[in-house]
């Protein structure tokens, strides 16, 4: 599969939600270090990539436990369709016939980009297990969250990020209560400011 945009790319983010992405890396230091908690077949790490300086450290973190055929299932409605039916059809044949897995569709997808060079390090493990691992880190400029949307998940990563000048993510809405609840409480108590974006999408900036 050739992809030259993050339209191009499965996923569930909106080109309504990238177009923030530009105006969050405006308010980042020269050289930023940014982390990616959840990063699906690849749509969102496109659309970041497309807007990054050409200097940033990129870093991913993911479980790489999606399940390609559940997007079949009835009544799932998130699945953001390809730009262009020919290639869907072609592309999903492929991995259906393959049996890919989420992270090989992952990886021959994002190859392609021009600033796949930019991407430092790919956790492919559990987010309990990166913690306990000497690869932690707190030491980031932002941290884009879209992993599990339960309530503890996310309140967990806000407080683990406390630190973190932009903290941002995907999902605010009544569909994914846990993450407005979890927002809303965070924001509250670490009196952080709080923004909702368009297609809802949260930006969080710590003081």
């Amino acid at each position: 599969m050739k992809c030259k945009y993050a339209s191009d790319v499965p996923g569930w983010t909106s080109q309504l939600q990238h177009s923030q992405f530009i105006k969050l890396i405006e308010h980042l230091p020269d050289r930023p270090k940014i982390l990616e908690i959840g990063c699906g077949y690849g749509r969102s790490t496109w659309a970041w990539l497309d807007v990054i300086p050409k200097n940033t450290d990129y870093y991913i973190l993911d479980n790489f436990n999606l399940n390609f055929n559940d997007i079949f299932k009835p009544g799932y409605t998130g699945w953001r369709q390809f730009t262009k039916p020919e290639q869907n059809r072609q592309f999903v044949k492929k991995v259906l016939d393959n049996k890919f897995t989420q992270r090989e569709i992952f990886d021959r997808i994002i190859i392609q980009h021009t600033k796949y060079n930019n991407i430092k390090e790919i956790w492919h493990m559990a987010g309990s297990t990166w913690l306990e691992s000497k690869c932690f880190s707190k030491e980031w400029d932002l941290v884009y969250l879209d992993d599990d949307h339960s309530y503890s998940s996310v309140k967990r990563w806000l407080e683990i990020f406390a630190n973190v000048p932009i903290v941002c993510g995907d999902d605010y809405h009544t569909d994914w209560q846990g993450v407005v609840s979890a927002v809303n409480e965070y924001t509250r108590i670490s009196n952080s400011s709080l923004q909702i974006m368009p297609d809802n999408f949260f930006v969080i900036k710590n003081t």
